[in-house]
């Protein structure tokens, strides 16, 4: 029998995990109202009474994964609100999951490519962005694949507010270099780049990607760029 992927159909159903573009296209700088919205219908069904509550910051993470990052980062910013894209329907699914039983039920999640954040969110609508382990691409003839690109970079810069933090991590030695090449050139970043980061720090699946616990179960060194938008 033919495999049946039955987190589609799951996807397709789930009202806080959007595939439709036009839809996230339509949303471009109103995120944080639609959060908080999200947020106060919680807030008044558990206690029946008027809320008005506004997220001050918005955060993006680019690739969730299985959630373990952006589960902890809703869990540890209750003033914040978060949208995460992936393209895997079961880790759509899971990331969910996480971040609701941490009782953030108003997190957002987008079915679409990283590369469209100039499309979904509007110039400095974002405060934070997080790209974590993304897919690094080694051979050589697929680097065009690699999400960090000039392009990227102009367009992640767009999106962020003045001052706003990019955090990119990676454990592929190739794709850290390239990484900083890229930097290097950008006119938009300043960044401060961390070659073997707390090589002995304990990770557990509440507070880590899948990716960087496997990378440091097998001893590979994370290199991390923190940039800042400048102002």
């Amino acid at each position: 029998m033919p495999y049946e992927n039955i987190y589609i159909q799951k996807v397709a159903e789930h009202p806080s995990i959007w595939s439709d573009e036009a839809k996230m296209f339509a949303q471009k700088g109103k995120w944080r109202e639609l959060c908080s919205w999200m947020n106060n219908e919680k807030w008044i069904m558990k206690n029946e009474k008027e809320a008005s509550f506004i997220y001050p910051k918005l955060m993006l993470e680019i690739g969730t994964g299985m959630g373990n990052f952006l589960s902890n980062y809703v869990e540890n910013h209750p003033d914040t609100a978060c949208v995460g894209i992936e393209l895997k329907y079961k880790r759509l699914i899971r990331t969910y999951e996480k971040c609701a039983r941490k009782g953030r039920e108003d997190v957002i999640l987008l079915k679409v490519f990283g590369q469209k954040i100039p499309e979904i969110f509007a110039p400095g609508e974002i405060d934070e962005l997080y790209l974590l382990f993304s897919d690094p691409w080694p051979k050589k003839w697929h680097h065009k694949n690699r999400v960090i690109q000039d392009d990227f970079l102009r367009d992640a810069a767009s999106v962020l507010a003045p001052g706003g933090i990019f955090l990119i991590k990676t454990d592929e030695a190739s794709y850290a270099l390239w990484i900083e090449e890229h930097l290097a050139r950008c006119p938009y970043f300043t960044y401060e780049k961390n070659d073997n980061e707390e090589p002995d720090k304990k990770l557990s699946p509440e507070t880590a990607t899948e990716f960087e616990i496997m990378g440091r179960r097998e001893g590979s060194k994370i290199v991390s760029f923190f940039c800042r938008k400048k102002k």
